[in-house]
């Protein structure tokens, strides 16, 4: 319980600008017993027209607070909207040892 609990403060989206950036990320994380994080990291808005969600530069990182370095996982992207769902924000999964 306290590794799902510490990991929703270690986990990090970055999101770099874009013309059209995403206002904020939504990100949901937990680990399992063996140290993997498995986490989603969503767009705040799925408005195809205006783009409001779309960044084209997203990365996922981690640290340990108060002072560890950040860690780089992956980077990923957000869509103006998710595939075949217009008006439905887009995400992305991922997995990484802790």
């Amino acid at each position: 319980m306290l590794a799902v609990g510490l990991i929703a403060s270690v986990v990090t989206l970055a999101v770099g600008a874009q013309v059209a950036s995403a206002h904020h990320s939504e990100i949901a994380a937990s680990v399992d017993c063996t140290g993997t994080v498995s986490y989603t990291a969503s767009s705040w808005s799925g408005n195809v027209a205006t783009l409001d969600g779309k960044n084209t530069k997203i990365e996922v990182g981690y640290r340990i607070p108060p002072a560890g370095s950040n860690v780089f996982v992956k980077y990923g992207a957000f869509l103006a909207s998710k595939p075949g769902s217009p008006g439905t924000p887009d995400s992305f999964s991922g997995t990484f040892a802790w």
